[in-house]
């Protein structure tokens, strides 16, 4: 198998597959080969968009120091990677990837190129929530560039992620300019919150919520927005908390605690509130 992966990688490197497949197809007619994915000068003329997006990935993710080559005796981040991306999208053996990082590199780069525009979107669906949701590499330049470069391609979409106090949840592209926060795609019980207008919000309440986003997230409008309605929600929440079986000073401690840890982050204190309560009332069980 060694030597055939080096034949295979060696022809692909002159753009000779289409010569090695019509050998192929001549010596054994009765198999079904498959055909040729883009080769590197096809990918350029026929998929700018993912020539463009490729490369903000090579540049935020592929070149890391820690994916191709291994760190302090832990194997490169794209083992386990493609283990993942073989078994749950590729859905081929994991045992039949390609034994080198580099050339597992160049296997995902094949699919890339090849994969139809619906099956290519989610592809890059896939890789983008996989990085955010493991958050080994800061997520944020990867979701931008990548945005970017979809941008400037006019490719009519983006990358949204979703947070849920402030963790990440899932994400998804979309058409350019659809925010995927409409009131029906968000579960029943926090419709009502979600809808709340921010009228009543105390100017300073809201300046922070403002800039804490705007700080995250300079130019990605809909994540932006996505996030301040989410801490407003919070917001409305955290006022409106009812606790009966909680003595008030054991509440009033847990609330000034966790506004003392996140001052501006109010998903995060709910989340924090509410896990305290739940935690107290797990220790004060008959």
């Amino acid at each position: 198998m060694g030597k055939i992966r080096e034949l295979i990688s060696h022809m692909a490197r002159h753009n000779r597959l289409d010569e090695l497949l019509q050998h192929l197809k001549t010596e054994r007619p009765k198999i079904s080969w498959p055909d040729i994915p883009a080769t590197p000068s096809q990918e350029k003329k026929e998929h700018p968009i993912r020539v463009a997006v490729w490369n903000a990935l090579y540049r935020t993710l592929w070149r890391k120091k820690t994916f191709l080559h291994s760190h302090k005796g832990r194997p490169p981040l794209i083992e386990r990677f493609s283990v993942d991306l073989w078994a749950d999208f590729i859905n081929k053996p994991i045992d039949s990837r390609p034994e080198e990082p580099m050339q597992i590199l160049k296997e995902i780069k094949i699919y890339f190129f090849s994969y139809n525009d619906v099956r290519w979107r989610n592809y890059l669906e896939y890789i983008l929530n996989y990085w955010n949701a493991l958050n080994h590499y800061k997520p944020e330049p990867i979701n931008q560039a990548v945005n970017l470069a979809l941008d400037r391609e006019k490719a009519g979409l983006k990358y949204v992620p979703q947070y849920e106090f402030n963790r990440f949840v899932s994400g998804a592209i979309v058409e350019a300019g659809h925010s995927q926060t409409s009131v029906s795609s968000l579960p029943p019980s926090n419709r009502q919150a979600h809808v709340t207008t921010s009228a009543d919000i105390p100017d300073n309440i809201l300046r922070v919520i403002n800039e804490r986003a705007e700080k995250r997230h300079p130019d990605d409008f809909s994540t932006r927005k996505y996030v301040m309605d989410k801490e407003i929600q919070a917001w409305h929440e955290l006022q409106n908390y009812q606790a009966h079986d909680v003595p008030n000073e054991i509440l009033d401690s847990i609330f000034r605690r966790a506004e003392q840890r996140h001052p501006d982050d109010f998903s995060t204190r709910k989340y924090v509130v509410e896990n305290e309560v739940k935690a107290w009332r797990d220790l004060n069980k008959e």
